[in-house]
């Protein structure tokens, strides 16, 4: 009996500490770069507030070689919105001609709101 309490309230735990750690702004970011990194549109699309806005974006999958987050700062974060400055640095293969960001260091600033009490993406723009 003790044994299956204690399974249950490690589990219990684990949940929760889980789904809080996904609550804030700047996880959504680093999934949004891995996402990127894999080539998975769908994913991204569920990371934004506007599913349309993410559906009518060029990525250029394709051509990236790679593209991770080198640096991320908090500008602002209230419990309604949340603006990050992030930089990151993108390698592109050889062969490919979409350039959807500059090769090497790119500086972006995300805004982040709350959309059903989850944190989404609602803009992306230049610092």
């Amino acid at each position: 009996m003790f044994n299956k309490l204690s399974k249950w309230i490690s589990c219990f735990f684990l949940v929760v500490l889980c789904s809080c750690s996904s609550q804030k702004p700047e996880n959504v970011i680093v999934e949004y770069f891995r996402y990127y990194q894999n080539g998975d549109l769908q994913a991204i699309q569920n990371l934004m507030a506007n599913n349309e806005i993410a559906k009518n974006e060029t990525y250029g999958f394709e051509s990236i070689e790679s593209i991770y987050i080198s640096n991320m700062n908090d500008i602002s974060i209230s419990e309604e919105e949340a603006v990050i400055g992030v930089e990151f640095q993108v390698q592109y293969k050889k062969d490919k001609t979409i350039f959807v960001w500059n090769e090497g260091s790119n500086y972006r600033t995300f805004v982040l709101k709350k959309k059903y009490g989850k944190w989404k993406i609602h803009s992306i723009g230049n610092a």
